[in-house]
């Protein structure tokens, strides 16, 4: 019998020191009938209390099997910096349990910074709520590729590369309704280093705040073609934040809330060139632009009747949240499709009407999974791994998802990272992977 525990972890630490990547055994040493709380033990002076919960059900997931043993497996978040999944190279120890990895959570995919879009200073026209939208609204997209992110592709290879990759984008933004939203990419800029004027750089990074304010000032003045509803800069440096002379690079993408046509309209996000990083983030970005703001978050004041987005929990991990929520984190949920509505009304014909017949999506079809390798994205993702694997274990391929592992240690276990499946991956025979789905 199989049973899934949905569980919140509080972590009780003596000692909460991790190295970047760590074997444990975690076992069950106690468990609470009248709390229906367990206490877990992961490593000396590491200790989990775990009660069911269902507001943090996408954080911490312990799966008990029960047959002739009872074995314990946990997949999830320790705390906000560490999570822990069972290791693929071990085999399970009679005496010590099933072995885990405990592996520090890449900073990057944490955070993005959502900014109001002054809106006091913007001279706009209040739309009222009773106006009918169109069915579709094809907002019109202009990609500026900074030169550290478009250095390894000619100029055919990267339009083709970011068609593909919008192609994943406009995946996303299918779970948007009344109006559906298709973007459209209309332009493509190729930044050079000595003419990136609408970005700051510091030690090989891109600031944040400096670099969107740039990109507001370069966009304004005129250096875009056309006259886009918003302007995107895909960068292919880490996104920092310098704050007293301390950097961090927790931030992988920022824009204006609400900035879709105006001159906020702008918005910085990360990708790594070939992988499709910026899938993910990108459509999180847009989401800003078109009105949303994270999931959890209140209304914004300057957009009329801006409803907010408290009655969606943050921790249902849809994309307008950081959490992880498995399927959910390939689709919107209700409030940003209410807020994306809100915005659109908000919003005169011009500006969602066409002003360009371009749309570069439309020279493919294919989604990145059809473009590049599970090996080949294994590669990209990891440069500084020796001999990279690309594996997917039996049951895997239907669940969308694989892992790439590196050289083993000293004890024969490899460091392997579970990804989800790039939008058109096959799956099953005869069907591919689409948000997180085999279909």
């Amino acid at each position: 019998m199989i049973v899934i525990l949905v569980l919140t972890a509080f972590v009780k630490p003596a000692a909460t020191d991790y190295v970047s990547e760590e074997l444990v055994f975690p076992k069950v040493i106690r468990e609470r009938i009248a709390s229906r709380e367990k206490v877990v033990f992961i490593k000396p002076g590491i200790f989990l209390n775990l009660m069911k919960s269902h507001i943090l059900a996408d954080q911490l997931i312990l799966t008990d099997f029960e047959d002739d043993a009872l074995v314990h497996t946990i997949k999830g978040m320790l705390t906000s910096e560490w999570q822990i999944e069972p290791s693929i190279t071990k085999e399970l120890s009679t005496n010590n349990g099933v072995a885990h990895q405990v592996t520090k959570i890449p900073e990057a995919r944490l955070y993005c910074n959502q900014i109001a879009a002054e809106a006091n200073h913007i001279h706009h026209n209040v739309v009222t709520e009773s106006r009918q939208l169109p069915q579709l609204v094809t907002p019109e997209v202009y990609v500026i590729s900074d030169s550290r992110h478009n250095q390894g592709f000619t100029h055919s290879d990267l339009v083709a590369y970011m068609a593909v990759l919008f192609n994943a984008v406009n995946l996303r933004f299918a779970s948007i309704s009344k109006p559906f939203v298709r973007l459209r990419l209309v332009g493509i800029q190729r930044g050079r280093p000595q003419t990136e004027i609408y970005m700051k750089k510091h030690l090989g990074h891109t600031l944040d705040t400096e670099s969107l304010q740039r990109l507001r000032n370069y966009v304004n003045y005129g250096y875009v073609h056309g006259n886009p509803d918003m302007v995107y800069l895909m960068t292919g440096r880490k996104i920092a934040t310098l704050k007293n002379g301390r950097m961090t690079t927790r931030v992988s993408g920022l824009a204006y809330v609400g900035g879709l046509c105006w001159s906020t309209k702008v918005a910085v996000g990360e990708d790594i060139p070939l992988s499709f990083k910026g899938v993910h983030i990108a459509a999180h970005e847009i989401a800003h632009l078109l009105g949303a703001v994270h999931d959890g978050s209140g209304p914004i004041s300057y957009i009329p009747g801006h409803p907010g987005a408290k009655k969606c929990p943050w921790t249902d991990g849809y994309i307008m949240s950081y959490i992880d929520g498995g399927r959910n984190n390939f689709r919107f949920s209700v409030c940003t499709n209410e807020q994306i509505r809100i915005l659109l009304r908000n919003r005169d014909e011009r500006c969602i009407g066409l002003s360009s017949e371009q749309d570069l999506t439309s020279i493919s079809s294919k989604l990145p999974g059809q473009t590049i390798s599970g090996s080949a994205f294994c590669e990209v993702k990891y440069p500084s791994w020796e001999d990279v694997k690309y594996r997917v274990l039996p049951g895997m391929e239907k669940k969308c998802l694989f892992y790439c592992c590196g050289p083993t240690d000293e004890n024969g276990a490899a460091v392997c990272r579970q990804h989800p499946a790039l939008d058109g991956m096959s799956c099953e025979k005869g069907k591919i992977c689409k948000n997180g789905i085999c279909t």
